[in-house]
């Protein structure tokens, strides 16, 4: 009987055919009759389904940021905390001032790479710092490709409110500043 009232009710045309198995169970001291619907080629359900609670992208536990997936795609916030010097986990150090470019009108490559190839010549200090390459004020049109050929070695502005631009003004698609040498880590 059940199984002629189920196929009344679910008359769509994505199911070929609804399987019913009745059970009878003992739930709470009182005797229920149990349906299980087996549709082939669709899901039935009785309700909706219930959204999935949203999940704050962002939580702090014990101390630690924990960065959660979306719970409909699946997407997450990207933890950048470990970029930066050492993983962020030693503060930047002070590497002395070697070489200061001034200002130069015009195609400013040649000027520049003069200065850091000056630097690479130079043997690394005890904290593997050789020195810095300073731009002063202003900015500095680049036509080429600046190459560091040594680790060790800072290409450094003046001032932290962008007083010192670099502004690539070649035609082709080479990055603007080229690092070369193989970086070993200890």
């Amino acid at each position: 009987m059940l199984q002629s009232i189920l196929n009344r009710l679910f008359k769509v045309t994505a199911i070929s055919k609804i399987s019913v198995f009745e059970t009878s169970k003992t739930i709470a001291g009182k005797c229920m009759m149990v349906a299980t619907i087996f549709g082939s080629g669709s899901v039935v359900y009785a309700q909706k389904p219930k959204p999935p609670k949203p999940i704050l992208p962002v939580v702090v536990e014990r101390g630690k940021i924990v960065y959660n997936a979306d719970t409909v795609t699946g997407d997450r916030v990207p933890d950048f905390s470990y970029c930066g010097y050492k993983a962020s986990e030693e503060d930047i150090p002070t590497v002395p001032v070697k070489v200061v470019v001034p200002l130069v009108k015009g195609d400013a490559t040649a000027t520049i790479q003069n200065a850091l190839d000056k630097i690479a010549a130079m043997s690394p200090e005890a904290n593997g710092f050789r020195g810095v390459v300073l731009l002063s004020k202003g900015n500095y049109e680049v036509a080429g490709q600046l190459k560091i050929t040594a680790s060790g070695i800072v290409l450094r502005g003046f001032g932290a409110q962008g007083q010192t631009i670099i502004t690539g003004k070649g035609v082709d698609r080479d990055g603007l500043v080229r690092f070369l040498e193989k970086m070993i880590r200890k």
